[in-house]
């Protein structure tokens, strides 16, 4: 018996020795085999015969002879996990994305943990959308399509000449209450958290250290349209479109930018698709129209600060790269995967009107909005685990967010979820443009 694996107690109801393993904390009454077994077999005494006889932990199988080879064909964990040998010879499992280990056989990965409903705007159990592409200035042309089952949330991007790559749409809630947010345009982002000047393409576009989890600017119906008065149906709109999101989004798989487009709820059909705000439920002055959160100067900002925990964010996991590049010329091919979230801002008078003022109560529901909006896309970050998380400035520029608003924002919303980050060994950092570091680093 290895000490350092097993420890001899006394049973004071029957008098008699067991044994525990100090790995899994499992007890037996059998004294365990000096002998390694191979992986997942243990010795058992029979209690009719007093006879030894070995059972493989993982499906229950028993036998007399004592077992020299492995199970060829042991039961294979989800997608996701694999198999693993203890020090002491035990099966364990380990998430190959986040690295957490456990000795239980791991349930299916739920890509939808507070059972957020949406209803997708195709009534089919799966369906298919299609895409196509052409470069900026050269005739390269492009086209695939995709597969999408609500049922499992998955998404298999056919690409021609590709191998088709499966991601998974990802759902959360903020949870967090508008009390966890006080804004302090003066404060310093945490040490923990990293600036970092770059673009959205090129730091999609190159793998990193660990994955990474991108937070990109969109509407609050995950799409990008222009202008609330427009409706975009197919992806090449994206390529006259300069912002942000459209270039995160052409930059990574053409497939998952078009399903997001082909889902996004609008004004044709409001009740159905992605909508982030849905779960609020009817508040006065507040509406969203092709997914543009409409804010009125009378809006109920009490009773939308009090439904706050329940604004969504929606993402889609492992997100093939091989999309455009950043001058839209050339078509990228890799071999990692991103995860894409996909946040929005209200828009604020400004230079473009998108019907809001810039009265108090539409900058205080704005403030709130990015609040839940950073806490939702930490929160899929969580639920990836071992990440490194990408956030980008939601708001800054076409919706006139103050940037030390945003700025408090990315701030409360890290101290606020913080213990959370650090448990799951969330690495966090803001990408901005060489045009916005003195400001938000002011």
């Amino acid at each position: 018996m290895n000490e350092k694996c097993w420890k001899e107690e006394l049973s004071h109801t029957y008098k008699r020795l067991y044994y525990i393993d100090l790995e899994t904390g499992k007890s037996q009454w059998s004294k365990p085999s000096t002998k390694l077994l191979p992986l997942g077999w243990e010795m058992h005494i029979s209690r009719r015969l007093g006879s030894v006889y070995y059972g493989f932990s993982e499906t229950g199988i028993t036998q007399w002879d004592e077992p020299t080879e492995p199970i060829e064909n042991p039961k294979s964990p989800p997608d996701g996990w694999k198999i693993l040998n203890s020090p002491c010879n035990n099966i364990y499992y380990q998430n190959i994305i986040s690295g957490i280990t456990q000795w239980e056989y791991p349930k299916s990965v739920n890509f939808n943990p507070d059972n957020i409903q949406f209803h997708w705007p195709c009534e089919l159990s799966n369906w298919e959308g299609e895409w196509v592409l052409k470069t900026k200035d050269k005739p390269i042309k492009k086209s695939g399509s995709y597969t999408f089952n609500p049922s499992t949330l998955a998404i298999t991007s056919k690409f021609l000449g590709k191998d088709d790559k499966v991601s998974h749409v990802m759902l959360s809630k903020c949870k967090a209450p508008a009390s966890a947010f006080v804004l302090n345009k003066s404060e310093k982002l945490p040490s923990e958290i990293k600036v970092v000047i770059s673009n959205i393409q090129d730091e999609i576009q190159t793998p990193g250290g660990r994955h990474r989890v991108f937070v990109i600017p969109s509407q609050l119906n995950a799409a990008e349209y222009p202008f609330p008065d427009v409706i975009i149906k197919k992806l090449e709109r994206y390529l006259t479109n300069n912002r942000v999101g459209s270039r995160g989004q052409l930059g990574a798989d053409p497939a998952i930018a078009q399903f997001i487009i082909d889902n996004a709820s609008n004004i044709e059909d409001e009740k159905r698709g992605i909508n982030n705000i849905r779960l609020m439920g009817t508040i006065r002055g507040i509406t969203l129209k092709n997914g543009y959160l409409q804010v009125k100067d009378d809006a109920d900002t009490s009773l939308f600060a009090k439904r706050l925990p329940d604004m969504s964010i929606l993402g889609v996991r492992d997100v093939p790269v091989r999309g455009l590049d950043k001058t839209l010329d050339e078509f990228i091919d890799t071999t990692h995967t991103v995860d894409l979230i996909y946040a929005s801002a209200v828009p604020i008078l400004g230079e473009y009107n998108f019907e809001n003022s810039d009265h108090a109560t539409v900058k205080t529901i704005a403030d709130l909005t990015l609040f839940a909006q950073y806490v939702g896309s930490m929160r899929l970050a969580i639920f990836r685990g071992n990440c490194d998380l990408f956030l980008m400035l939601l708001g800054v520029k076409t919706f006139s967010n103050d940037i030390l608003n945003i700025r408090s924002a990315i701030i409360n919303a890290y101290k606020f979820m913080e213990k959370d980050l650090k448990k799951a060994d969330i690495k966090v950092y803001v990408l901005i443009s060489e045009k916005e570091k003195d400001i938000f680093n002011s």
